[in-house]
C-alpha cells in the first residue's frame, strides 16, 4: 500500500499469544530492516512503520454451548435471537461457499473505496494453508447471500481476517 509492504490481518496478534510479546521491538526491526518501508499493524506504536488503530476482540471458547451462550452478553444474545426469528441461516465450508463470499467482499470493499484481494488469493489460502483451517462462513436471508467471513485458525487461535455484509 503507498509503495510499501503492509502486514495482512492474519493473526495479527499472533505474538501476544505466544508468549514472546516482549520480543516484538526486535522482531520487527528485523522485518523493517530486511524490508524497508513496511506498515506493521499492531496495538502498540514501535516505530514510524506502525498503525496502531485496530480494535481486539477475544472470545473465549467454553466447555459446552450452554455455557458459551449464558458468557454472552444478554444484549448480544437478543442479536442472535433476532437474526434466528428473522430468518437468518449460517452455512460454512470452503471453495463452494467461494463465489457468494467473494461477490460481499468484493462489493462492500469497493463501497468503502479499499482494494480487492484477488480472489485465487482466497483460492491458494484454502488449497495451500497448512497451519490449521481455512473455512468460510456465509450468512443468508430468505435463501440471499447477505455477509460473509474468512476464517483462518492456528494453534488455539481463530481470527476472521476478511468480513463483509451486504448494506441493503
Amino acid at each position: 500500500i503507498n509503495n510499501k509492504y503492509t502486514s495482512l490481518p492474519l493473526f495479527f496478534f499472533f505474538l501476544l499469544f505466544t508468549g514472546i510479546e516482549n520480543n516484538k521491538p526486535k522482531m520487527y526491526g528485523k522485518i523493517i530492516n530486511l524490508l524497508g518501508k513496511y506498515e506493521i499493524r499492531d496495538t502498540i506504536k514501535f516505530g514510524n512503520y506502525v498503525y496502531d488503530k485496530k480494535i481486539l476482540c477475544i472470545l473465549p471458547i467454553l466447555e459446552s454451548v450452554d455455557l458459551q451462550w449464558k458468557n454472552l452478553k444478554s444484549k448480544v444474545r437478543n442479536r442472535i435471537n433476532k437474526g434466528y426469528e428473522q430468518g437468518i441461516k449460517i452455512r460454512y465450508g470452503d471453495k463452494e461457499l467461494l463465489n457468494e463470499f467473494y461477490e460481499i467482499y468484493s462489493i462492500n470493499m469497493r463501497h468503502l473505496g479499499s482494494p480487492v484481494l484477488d480472489k485465487n488469493f482466497f483460492i491458494h489460502l484454502i488449497d495451500k494453508y497448512k497451519n490449521g483451517i481455512a473455512k468460510i462462513f456465509i450468512s443468508y436471508y430468505n435463501n440471499i447471500p447477505v455477509g460473509g467471513s474468512f476464517i483462518l485458525s492456528y494453534n488455539n487461535l481463530l481470527e476472521a481476517g476478511w468480513v463483509s455484509t451486504l448494506s441493503n
